[in-house]
């Protein structure tokens, strides 16, 4: 029931961001995911997205970026 961040500048090294819930599942139903980029500070920022890869198993610890 947990979600985790992690952000990579060159795909090899990820670091963990953020650990976060959105509650319990019966009161907020199934959760939707997906991939983003964010620029929380400044003007914005432009993405390309490269060998994007989804993985339906979670890993053993969700702070571990690999």
């Amino acid at each position: 029931r947990a979600f985790a961040f992690h952000a990579s500048l060159d795909g090899e090294r990820w670091t963990f961001v953020r650990l976060f819930t959105l509650g319990d599942e019966k009161e907020t139903g199934a959760a939707l995911v997906g991939f983003l980029a964010q620029a929380p500070t400044g003007e914005g920022c432009v993405v390309t997205y490269d060998h994007l890869e989804f993985r339906p198993s979670s890993p053993a610890d969700l702070r571990d970026g690999g």
